[in-house]
């Protein structure tokens, strides 16, 4: 500083200058007036003081005297044994870049949320055909409308994907006919057959006969005798006989042949069956 008017000179906002006498362990002269003449710390204190005090002239980082964090650069007035010490806070050093790395996030988040609105758009058109063919599946399988085929609305993926829904559509609907038209020739040939046929859940519930036993039941369909069971048909005075028969088919799993069973007839009369009850069993195995 010109005319030794250290006291006078700044670095920055908060930079300031320091002149120290190694050999007197003292600060000679400094920009805060106040630390004029005021001893150094003792040296193993402070490790950038101790540098400076072998005579270190190079830019380095440590803690000032007073507790901060600064850059300084020392210089060796050799005609006195003392040092110029010029010093900034690192606060004030890296604010410049503190405000490029800020201003370098924001833009990269102004940047993310535009790509993610970008994305979101893309992604909301080409995923939209997926998801009105998931309504319409979910539509079909809640039974708010009957199964029908999906409009392709591109060849992508989603496109093909619909097209595959389409084909294993039409397999379940051929499937489908196939079991009624296999149901209708079941049914037409226990109705053509004299021997009265029924059918029962696990609960002795019945779940269907054939035209003969539902005639004697005093029924004009056979679906009429679904869901009721025999403390309801006119030979309720027999029910517990005929469950009981029943019950042990279930329980053991082995049929039971030519029992001879009483059965009153709606009209009131008395007559005697010759029964098979075999048990029926699913895909599993089970009763």
């Amino acid at each position: 500083p010109e005319d030794g008017r250290l006291e006078a000179a700044k670095i920055g906002n908060s930079g300031y200058f320091v002149v120290i006498s190694p050999e007197d362990n003292v600060i000679v002269s400094a920009t805060d007036k106040s630390r004029i003449l005021q001893p150094l710390s003792a040296p193993g204190m402070n490790v950038l003081l101790d540098r400076r005090r072998q005579g270190y002239e190079g830019i380095a980082r440590g803690t000032a005297q007073s507790g901060a964090e600064v850059l300084s650069v020392g210089r060796n007035m050799k005609s006195t044994g003392w040092m110029a010490i010029a010093a900034v806070p690192t606060d004030e050093v890296y604010a410049p870049i503190a405000s490029i790395k800020q201003q370098i996030y924001l833009a990269a988040l102004a940047l993310s949320l535009l790509v993610m609105g970008v994305l979101y758009f893309v992604l909301r058109r080409q995923l939209a055909p997926l998801k009105r063919a998931t309504s319409a599946i979910q539509r079909m399988t809640d039974d708010k409308e009957a199964f029908a085929p999906l409009p392709v609305e591109g060849k992508d993926e989603i496109g093909q994907l619909v097209e595959r829904f389409n084909r294993l559509l039409a397999e379940r609907r051929r499937a489908e006919e196939d079991l009624r038209a296999s149901q209708r020739m079941i049914e037409g040939i226990i109705n053509a057959i004299s021997v009265r046929v029924f059918w029962k859940d696990r609960n002795l519930v019945y779940l269907g006969c054939n035209m003969a036993f539902a005639r004697d039941a005093g029924f004009a369909d056979p679906k009429d005798i679904i869901g009721k069971d025999d403390y309801q048909m006119g030979w309720r005075a027999q029910a517990d006989l005929y469950r009981n028969d029943d019950r042990q088919v279930i329980d053991s799993g082995f049929p039971k042949l030519l029992i001879e069973e009483p059965q009153t007839t709606p009209q009131g009369n008395t007559i005697t069956l010759l029964t098979n009850k075999i048990p029926l069993r699913n895909s599993q195995g089970e009763i």
